[in-house]
């Protein structure tokens, strides 16, 4: 007999749930029958329950506290009902778009076909006959989901109609959700489709009444036992996937997380970073361990020392009452104090817990710094008055460096202590310290950092926009320029939108710029001439731009007279980069891929008289590019920008340019 793969996981009795033979059809009636026990609140997912439902919403106050419980979980049921009948949608086009595109595909897919229907006839799990590459493309603007989401929703659909059909049934009897599908999907993906039946199974029967997180325990125990011999091979593949993905929160902050690491490297990379943490308390930083974490991951990764740097009076420089900057970016917006200290105690406790870690000691009391000896003058000031040959990590060193307020170079990076809470070495709070110099943050501009003028030059406050990475807030962008200006390989251009934030103008300056000072408006171009605040904006900007040396060109918008028309089949420069202004992305519908990653496609193919011109021009990403070639694929391009697609099935879908924020 098979152990009991949900044994001593939690959550297994979250809540009751009726077995599928106790189920009763929805029968008319009030809205208290939802309550435990009633009617309602054991029916089968369906139309009648789904109408059930309407009626009762209309009269949320006549339902008691124990009706409007059965009346919540209903709503899964339907939810659940609905998302089994969808993917079973999903699952019947993607066998209409079968992978057959060459005579030799077309015989594997039909033996596929074939053999997949005689195991369905027997009531046996079968792998799913593969289907066009593009199906999940064609549903993009259907689902209205990124090519990724499609990508695994049409994966998903397939496996719970060929390898998982008992799971597919709960979900529309209402009792296993979307999400506890996809989780058993997923765990049993690298299967073979008979082991994937005996592991769903396992643990279907107790599925619906587990979390998500005990059904994944539960599944990880059922796949062990079921094929144990396969699990090592399995995560040997999966270690072979391993990345580092990077994304935009929903607040404006980034995101970067490895995936598929070995278990062993997880592990050890997570206590290092809590030892760092604690290196950076012990040196003087404030901040929970989690955001103390954070900044150590950060510092391994770009050189960068976050630890304070201690001022001549042995208070840390950028303390509260010294009148310098903390450890923030020059310039950037003064961060608000910590509103959850009292917090911290317990979110400690439980990270720790985690890592089966002591408490934190408190933070070391700043060491009272030594007197100079009489025999020896104090040393050379730098500027601001803090030791300029004492700490030579920590000097100005012109643009690309900043200066040692724990944003830039400062160099080194924090080192491990002996242990947890240990000694933290040199660097720490009110000590002297010569880490290697090392170069501030650099970041290429790869994609097109879009900051309005008066933004970039502190006259306003509009949004930026980061190309794929998304919107971003002043200061930030301000930061991110900063940054980019530093590293050689980025290129200043400017865009002119109109009042939509549409571009209807562009141009590049020659060569690297450098971001010649700190203060926001002190960018490229020269320095001779009336102080900056003695100036209306409109100068500033002139000035500007004049540093630059930028020339405008205008982009198509509604017609073109083809004044840019180039003779080659490549797009000149400065072509490539109105195209790529007016739209920064793929033209396909979804697509999130950068425009300086992606084919120029001519819409109307070259050879057959296209041509090389804004309004016949758009950028592709290489996917989409073949897909636009392949059969039953139309596009068209009405007006400069504007891509109208037409599908296999005969719908269409357009596209039209980037709106900026304006």
């Amino acid at each position: 007999m098979p152990p009991d793969p949900n044994s001593g996981s939690p959550g297994d009795d979250a809540a009751a749930d009726t077995p599928p033979a106790d189920r009763r059809d929805c029968p008319a009636g009030n809205p208290g029958q939802f309550a435990a026990g009633q009617p309602l609140d054991a029916a089968s997912a369906g139309p009648e329950l789904a109408a059930a439902l309407a009626d009762a919403q209309k009269g949320f106050g006549t339902l008691s506290d124990d009706a409007l419980a059965g009346f919540l979980g209903a709503c899964q049921k339907i939810a659940a009902w609905t998302a089994g009948m969808l993917l079973d949608g999903i699952a019947e086009f993607a066998t209409r778009r079968p992978d057959d595109g060459t005579p030799g595909r077309a015989v594997v897919h039909a033996a596929a076909v074939k053999k997949a229907r005689a195991a369905l006839a027997a009531g046996q799990p079968a792998d799913p006959p593969g289907y066009d590459e593009f199906a999940p493309d064609e549903l993009m603007p259907v689902l209205r989901l990124s090519k990724g989401a499609a990508a695994r929703q049409v994966e998903l659909a397939v496996a719970l109609r060929y390898r998982l059909r008992a799971t597919h049934a709960a979900m529309l009897e209402g009792r296993i959700d979307l999400m506890r599908a996809r989780i058993i999907a997923e765990a049993t993906a690298d299967l073979s489709a008979a082991d994937a039946a005996a592991v769903e199974a396992l643990v279907l029967g107790r599925a619906g009444r587990q979390t998500y997180i005990a059904l994944g325990m539960a599944l990880g125990k059922a796949v062990l036992y079921v094929d144990p011999k396969g699990a090592m091979r399995r995560r040997k593949r999966a270690e072979k996937r391993a990345r580092v993905e990077r994304w935009r929160e929903t607040d404006g902050t980034g995101a970067l997380c490895g995936r598929n690491l070995p278990p062993d490297d997880t592990l050890a990379a997570d206590q290092a970073l809590t030892a760092l943490a604690l290196e950076l308390r012990a040196a003087g930083l404030d901040g929970p361990l989690d955001y103390l974490r954070a900044t150590a991951l950060i510092d391994q990764i770009t050189g960068r020392d976050s630890r304070p740097a201690a001022g001549p009076d042995g208070h840390d420089a950028g303390e509260p009452g010294t009148g310098e900057p903390g450890p923030q970016e020059p310039g950037a917006d003064a961060d608000e104090d910590w509103d959850n200290r009292d917090d911290w105690p317990a979110m400690d406790a439980w990270l720790l817990n985690q890592q089966d870690l002591p408490d934190p000691p408190d933070p070391p009391d700043p060491p009272d710094p030594p007197d100079p000896p009489d025999h020896q003058d104090p040393p050379d000031q730098g500027p601001g008055g803090s030791p300029g040959d004492e700490e030579p990590g920590r000097q100005d060193d012109g643009p690309g460096r900043q200066d040692g307020d724990g944003s830039g170079s400062g160099g080194g990076g924090t080192r491990p202590p002996t242990g947890p809470g240990g000694p933290s070495g040199s660097g720490g709070r009110g000590q002297k310290r010569q880490p290697p110099k090392r170069p501030g943050k650099r970041v290429a501009a790869w994609i097109n950092l879009t900051i309005p003028l008066a933004t970039l030059l502190k006259l306003g406050d509009g949004p930026g926009d980061a190309g794929p990475f998304g919107p971003l807030d002043p200061a930030a962008a301000r930061d991110l320029a900063r940054a980019a200006a530093a590293h050689p390989g980025t290129r200043w251009c400017l865009t002119v939108t109109d009042q939509r934030g549409r571009a209807v103008a562009h141009g590049c300056a020659r060569g690297p710029q450098c971001w010649a000072g700190l203060e926001p408006r002190a960018g490229p171009g020269a320095r001779d001439g009336p102080a900056e605040d003695s100036l209306d904006t409109s100068t500033v900007i002139a000035r500007f731009l004049a540093g630059l040396g930028i020339t405008l060109n205008p982009i198509a918008t509604t017609g073109c007279a083809h004044h840019d028309a180039e003779p080659g089949y490549t797009p000149s420069r400065k072509l490539r980069h109105k195209i790529h202004a007016r739209t920064p992305t793929c033209s396909y519908w979804g697509c999130r891929r950068p425009a300086a990653q992606c084919d120029d496609d001519h819409t109307t193919a070259w050879q057959c008289g296209g041509l090389t011109c804004e309004c016949n021009l758009s950028p592709l990403c290489r996917r989409h590019h073949r897909m636009k070639q392949r059969e039953g694929w139309r596009l068209e391009q009405p007006r400069p920008g504007v891509l109208v697609w037409r599908t296999p099935g005969g719908r269409t879908c357009t596209t039209t340019p980037a709106e900026y924020a304006i």
